[in-house]
C-alpha cells in the first residue's frame, strides 16, 4: 500500500467521524436533553435560590 492511499484513507475516516457527530450534536431530537443539561448547574442551588427570594422582599418593601 502506498503511503498517501494510507492518508488519504485516514482524512477520509476522520471526516466521516467528524461529521457523524456534527449530525448527533446538531439533530432535533435532543433539544430536551441539551436543554436539561443546559439547567444542570442552577439545579438545587439553595444559595442563589435565597438571595433571589430576599432581593425580591426588599424591592417588595420599597
Amino acid at each position: 500500500m502506498d503511503l498517501n492511499l494510507i492518508r488519504s484513507l485516514e482524512t477520509l475516516a476522520l471526516f466521516v467521524l467528524f461529521m457523524g457527530l456534527v449530525y448527533l450534536l446538531y439533530r432535533k431530537t435532543d433539544d430536551k436533553t441539551f436543554e436539561d443539561a443546559a439547567n444542570l448547574p442552577f439545579v438545587g442551588d439553595e444559595t442563589s435560590n435565597k438571595v433571589e427570594s430576599e432581593l425580591i422582599k426588599d424591592k417588595d418593601h420599597e
